[in-house]
């Protein structure tokens, strides 16, 4: 996600990814409330930090003890714990007004995809917001011949033997995360995206949940 728009594009009318960040804020401020933000997939927590110092109160997720280990020793204001996101979310339903998932949802089989998607949606309080970054199909028809893959299900591989990735169309993304999981959508597009100090060809999407 290109977060780093923020900065510059704090005045007038938003759209977008960061649009909707900056949104949530204002709605916080005016409320006289912090904004609960939960980062899933947080990583060694660069992006959650950086929504920290945005002013959300941040909550932060990985499957990697590791990750959070690390994230814990330098941001004593995040709430940062180890989640396998396939087992369901710990957390009581309605406890975040934003979940942020940058490229952190497209390593599941279909039923687990469906299962994490609910779970967002369960914790999402009333008209709270998905804002979300998925590898797009075109970005295999980029790296295919550098890996061996096996299709497990359409759009779904194994990778090398041992890594799992699924690879989404526009169809994809209204299927998983559109009216039939519970949101409606504010914002798609394409978009390169950061990761591991390069860019990725993904979706960039915000959804709604819906009343």
């Amino acid at each position: 996600m290109n977060l780093k728009r923020l900065l510059k594009n704090f005045d007038g009318l938003k759209s977008g990814v960061d649009g909707e960040l900056l949104q949530q804020i204002e709605h916080g401020k005016k409320a006289g409330k912090k904004v609960r933000l939960l980062d899933l997939g947080c990583g060694f927590g660069k992006l959650s930090r950086y929504l920290a110092d945005l002013g959300f109160e941040v909550v932060a997720c990985d499957f990697s003890d590791t990750a959070v280990e690390v994230l814990k020793s330098h941001s004593s204001n995040i709430e940062a714990l180890v989640c396998d996101m396939t087992k369901g979310l710990p957390f009581e339903n309605e406890t975040f007004d934003v979940v942020v998932a940058n490229l952190s949802l497209h390593y599941f089989c279909e039923k687990d995809t469906d299962l994490i998607v609910a779970e967002i949606n369960r914790v999402l309080c009333d008209e709270g917001v998905l804002i979300g970054a998925v590898v797009e199909m075109r970005e295999f028809k980029l790296v295919e011949g550098r890996f061996d893959f096996v299709e497990l299900e359409p759009g779904f591989y194994m990778e090398d033997g041992k890594k799992h990735i699924r690879f989404f169309n526009k169809s994809d993304i209204i299927r998983f995360f559109g009216v039939d999981a519970g949101f409606e959508f504010e914002h798609l597009e394409n978009a390169i995206v950061e990761h591991a100090g390069g860019g990725r060809s993904a979706w960039e999407f915000v959804v709604r949940k819906l009343k």
